[in-house]
């Protein structure tokens, strides 16, 4: 049972799922920036079929348990583990928010932005985000398949753009360049797809089908991501490994009479990225909420955790040391793989005792 009535399509969730992810492909930390390589190619690939093998708890939950997530599985079997389900994803949903938000800080406040105070940048997010997660799920949806549209135009804009400027030279035969950060890259690549932790609880807000979400979210940011690798490989060449936004750096390369250059459509893009996957963190947050503590707390479920995602971002985005030395533990995939795989991997073994169980009973009060 969901905290509201609003459905979406899976289309409108998947839609969600891939502005959230093409959002932390196109702001990453200095250190996080994806560097030049054929490898690149490699680990995008490696990344996505691990990234399969992650949803499939998920998959199943919402594919044979419509209107009902991991966490609503865990409280109805016990009330003590859908607490510390419920506690433990809390905790990984605010930490990958107010990663968000220091990563929203830090691009906006590099790029057009520079002289804007981080308390006015994350408080003007937190404020429109929070908006939009009382507006609820419905309202996000329409949202988010709209700015998706309008990045998909921008893609085709910028590759339109720069396929005068691709150098396929820097395309060349291998698979692994450096085989001791191999396995690195591809565990970051795969952290990278907190995606998982949304999908695990929103697909109860999902009419029918929730888990052909899945299909499209993996197919179509393999695609973006891919495109995105080759235009920085073939424009930008070596110097990739020295720019901290790509993304940011390709459509500044991009002149298309009509708009100049693309740089200020991408900022406008990620900016409302931002918002949708900050909202939509709270609004996990709340559906949480409302099988832990009910409807009351349910309510004030979305103030409580983007007020505490704010003051966090902010204090991080002042001390960003500090917050590297996290990414770097979450970077390891170690909470992803907890919140999203392992939980629900517990929650569907459950769910299929109980099926079991009341078949049992059924054919016991027939016989």
């Amino acid at each position: 049972m969901t905290t509201k009535t609003g459905k979406i399509s899976y289309m409108q969730l998947g839609a969600m799922l891939i502005l959230c992810r093409i959002f932390a492909s196109a702001m990453s930390f200095p250190a996080e920036a994806p560097l030049f390589g054929m490898q690149r190619f490699t680990v995008i690939i490696c990344a996505k079929i691990l990234l399969a093998a992650m949803f499939i708890p998920v998959f199943f939950i919402a594919k044979n348990y419509g209107g009902e997530s991991f966490l609503s599985i865990a409280a109805e079997k016990s009330k003590a583990m859908g607490w510390i389900f419920g506690i433990i994803y809390g905790l990984t949903l605010l930490s990958m928010a107010v990663i968000s938000v220091v990563k929203f800080e830090y691009y906006t406040s590099s790029t057009i932005m520079n002289k804007a105070s981080a308390l006015l940048l994350i408080t003007l997010l937190i404020l429109v985000s929070l908006y939009g997660a009382y507006k609820g799920i419905e309202a996000m949806g329409r949202a988010g398949s709209i700015v998706l549209v309008v990045f998909a135009g921008f893609l085709i804009l910028m590759v339109i753009a720069l396929s005068g400027k691709m150098n396929l030279v820097y395309l060349y035969g291998a698979v692994i360049d450096n085989s001791e950060t191999f396995i690195s890259e591809v565990i970051t690549e795969l952290s990278r797809n907190s995606e998982v932790l949304l999908f695990a609880v929103l697909a109860e807000y999902v009419s029918e089908k929730a888990h052909r979400a899945v299909y499209v979210y993996i197919a179509a940011i393999g695609a973006v991501i891919l495109v995105l690798a080759f235009l920085s490989i073939t424009v930008l060449g070596p110097y990739m490994d020295s720019v901290s936004f790509p993304v940011y750096t390709l459509a500044s390369m991009s002149d298309i009479v009509l708009f100049h250059r693309l740089d200020g459509i991408d900022v406008g893009v990620w900016v409302l990225a931002a918002i949708v996957k900050v909202a939509l963190f709270a609004i996990a947050f709340e559906t949480a909420a409302y099988h832990l503590c009910g409807e009351k707390a349910a309510r004030l479920a979305p103030l409580v955790f983007l007020a505490a995602t704010g003051i966090l971002g902010w204090y991080f985005s002042e001390n960003k040391e500090i917050i590297m030395y996290a990414k770097g533990f979450f970077n390891t995939g170690i909470p992803l793989v907890i919140s999203g795989f392992l939980l629900p991997l517990v929650s569907l073994c459950i769910a299929k005792r109980r099926r079991k169980s009341e078949k049992a009973d059924l054919f016991d009060s027939i016989g």
